[in-house]
């Protein structure tokens, strides 16, 4: 049975292998690392052995955890120093 759709394979001892393995980070990992490093997609993802896209995976979780604890406390804050609308002026009052 053959399944093209599969991608590029290779025959070894009448086996068919995927010749590229899934990836182990993310894309949104890599571009986010590749930005990080002041290079291209393309070019920073050359380079790449299994054990940099494992750490590069771990750092870009931590990142985000980090930054969704930072955007939460700004939300925080931001609701805890809005003005008190719970009472309505009225002429008397000015």
């Amino acid at each position: 049975m053959h399944h093209l759709h599969d991608g590029p394979f290779y025959v070894s001892k009448f086996k068919a292998k995927p010749i590229s393995p899934k990836p182990l980070a993310t894309l949104a990992a890599l571009q986010w690392a590749a930005e990080k490093a002041g290079q291209s997609y393309g070019v920073y993802t050359l380079n790449q052995a299994e054990a940099d896209q494992k750490r590069i995976q771990v750092e870009y979780e931590a990142y985000r955890r980090e930054r969704k604890k930072e955007l939460a406390t700004k939300k925080r804050v931001t609701a805890s120093s809005a003005p008190d609308l719970t009472f309505i002026l009225t002429d008397e009052d000015v």
